[in-house]
């Protein structure tokens, strides 16, 4: 359906001065019954709306005189995923180093420097 009725207006119409039949069956008319208003005729206007729409907007237009009823305008989102890329774990390292030492007698503590793999990383 290209446009539907939304309401009905009664609005006062010139009459043109030719000399087409029914407009002087019209103002033959008018003036049996309304002698001073010869000039005008009342007239109900069907008021129409219309809608207009693509993909990025939705539009109502009504009226006898047309107006913009409602507009919606619709955005375009546009997500973009950026990948960090992935760096490479270190595995060894230099650093303090708290354990148990083992030497040639028995097992001692061991507070030191030293070069670390690590097998864990948290």
């Amino acid at each position: 359906m290209d446009s539907f009725v939304i309401n009905y207006v009664t609005e006062k119409l010139p009459v043109a001065n030719t000399s087409d039949e029914r407009v002087s069956t019209v103002d033959t008319l008018l003036a049996t019954t309304e002698p001073d208003s010869k000039d005008s005729v009342e007239v109900t206007i069907p008021i129409t709306q219309k809608i207009y729409e693509d993909s990025t907007y939705r539009a109502y237009v009504s009226g006898f005189h047309p107006a913009l009823d409602s507009i919606f305008i619709f955005q375009r989102n546009e997500v973009v995923y950026i990948r960090s890329p992935t760096t490479k774990t270190k595995r060894w390292g230099i650093g303090i180093q708290l354990g148990a030492g083992l030497t040639p007698h028995r097992v001692e503590p061991y507070i030191g420097i030293g070069i670390s793999y690590n097998l864990f990383q948290f």
